[in-house]
């Protein structure tokens, strides 16, 4: 009876020792793969946003207010307005619309994209418009980068802070993904919505933490795949006539077995592993 429990135990033993190295081969392949993933969404991010650096936004411009030509538009804002030096060409290679179906009467009308031959005319621009409020329709119309749609999710995720800051009247930057927020004290900037949201509630500030944002996150899914795994691999190996078996255990695994061999029901507990030396006649009762 003992040797063929002793035989099965050690077949089902090499099994999820089996089992055990293929997982944790697969849980390496998937964790680089995940990291491989991130860098190279990181790396067209860049690229992309890279594409559009030549490029801004204005928002606001209420649906066919640019007419036949958006370029003649845009043209005349920006002299119009001073945004560019009088005798300066604006050297506007691209004008229009962003992509997308023509919103409703009442609906926010689509931004315009702005694509500029040289970089500096853009900024110049950029920096003119935002010293100044300009009006269409006793309405105001907004300037900005033209960011890639994974920047303007993180961006987006300020929207809370930002509300609440405006409340108390403090002055606040968004330097593309981060926040610069200009304390009584000096301006500190912050990396993500949840540092920044943790330093508002360290201030009194009721502001909820910021959800996950959707689409492809490989720090959200490592952690999943981390917390996925209630067990770590363990070292198994068969002496003649005995079983060695090393398992690691759990905190509350240990306290129930120190219980149990205070009771004389298993053997004694080293460290953070309990060592099964010798299977008996006692396991077959």
């Amino acid at each position: 009876m003992v040797p063929n429990t002793a035989k099965k135990l050690e077949e089902a033993e090499t099994r999820v020792a089996g089992l055990e190295s293929w997982s944790t081969a697969a849980y390496g392949a998937l964790k680089q793969s995940l990291k491989e993933q991130k860098k190279l969404a990181e790396k067209l991010d860049d690229l992309e946003s890279r594409s559009r650096r030549n490029n801004l936004r204005i928002y606001g411009v209420p649906e066919g207010e640019e007419g036949n030509s958006v370029i003649n538009f845009v043209e005349n804002l920006l002299r119009t307005e001073k945004l560019v030096s009088d005798g300066t060409s604006t050297q506007i290679q691209r004008a229009h619309r962003s992509l997308g179906p023509k919103p409703g009467a009442d609906a926010v009308p689509r931004s315009i994209v702005v694509c500029f031959l040289e970089f500096k005319t853009k900024e110049t621009v950029l920096r003119n418009a935002w010293q100044k409020k300009i009006l269409i329709k006793d309405k105001p119309l907004g300037f900005d980068h033209d960011y890639t749609a994974a920047v303007v999710q993180q961006r987006r995720a300020y929207k809370d802070i930002k509300s609440a800051l405006k409340q108390k009247g403090i002055r606040f930057q968004s330097p593309f993904t981060k926040l610069r927020i200009h304390w009584d004290s000096g301006p500190q900037v912050y990396h993500s919505p949840v540092e920044a949201t943790r330093e508002l509630q360290r201030r009194g500030f009721t502001v909820e933490e910021p959800r996950e944002r959707e689409g492809f996150n490989a720090f959200a899914l490592l952690d999943q795949l981390e917390s996925a795994s209630p067990w770590q691999p363990v070292h198994r190996r068969s002496e003649s006539g005995a079983i060695q078996r090393t398992i690691l255990l759990s905190t509350e695994k240990k306290r129930n077995l120190k219980e149990n061999h205070s009771q004389g029901r298993t053997t004694p507990i080293n460290g953070q592993a309990i060592d099964v030396t010798r299977i008996d006649a006692s396991m077959g009762s």
